[in-house]
């Protein structure tokens, strides 16, 4: 049984390093993914690369609103 097949998890900094290493990881687990990074075109291309279909959000995490704005 795969414990993380099926959940979500939200990464910020997913567009490159660790961030996208770690979406890339979770992806071929079957997690659900929130991918979040303020490189738009980096985050589009790890998304297209993914087997799934991640949620991408272009923001800043140090804008609070945005960040808030994510949670909703």
């Amino acid at each position: 049984m795969n414990l993380l097949e099926g959940n979500v998890a939200v990464l910020t900094g997913a567009a490159s390093g660790i961030g996208r290493a770690l979406a890339i990881a979770l992806d071929e687990e079957g997690m659900e993914l929130v991918l979040v990074d303020v490189e738009k075109e980096k985050l589009e291309a790890v998304g297209q690369m993914l087997k799934g279909s991640p949620l991408l959000y272009h923001l800043d995490i140090s804008d609070a609103n945005a960040m808030n704005a994510l949670g909703e």
